[in-house]
């Protein structure tokens, strides 16, 4: 899969991600150990609400100091749009 998103614009690879996604999870969020809602929360970062992003991120990580320091973000190695 990674040769054929290597050979796609932007605008190709969002209507890829928006018609296979569905009503399965973004791949960065099933990947995630915590199970954050990676959309919800940028969404609140994004809207400038780092106290509402927070407590998303406060709900997947229950020692949210302990889980930044030992995630290896496994979902910036599967994210769709990192290109």
């Amino acid at each position: 899969m990674s040769d054929i998103i290597g050979h796609m614009d932007a605008e190709a690879i969002n209507a890829r991600i928006k018609g296979c996604l569905q009503e399965l999870p973004p791949p960065c969020e099933a990947v995630c150990p915590l199970g954050l809602n990676v959309h919800d929360f940028i969404k609140k970062i994004k809207r400038g609400s780092m106290s509402g992003a927070y407590r998303i991120y406060r709900e997947a990580a229950v020692f949210p100091k302990i889980a930044a320091r030992l995630c290896d973000a496994p979902c910036g190695v599967c994210c769709l749009r990192r290109k």
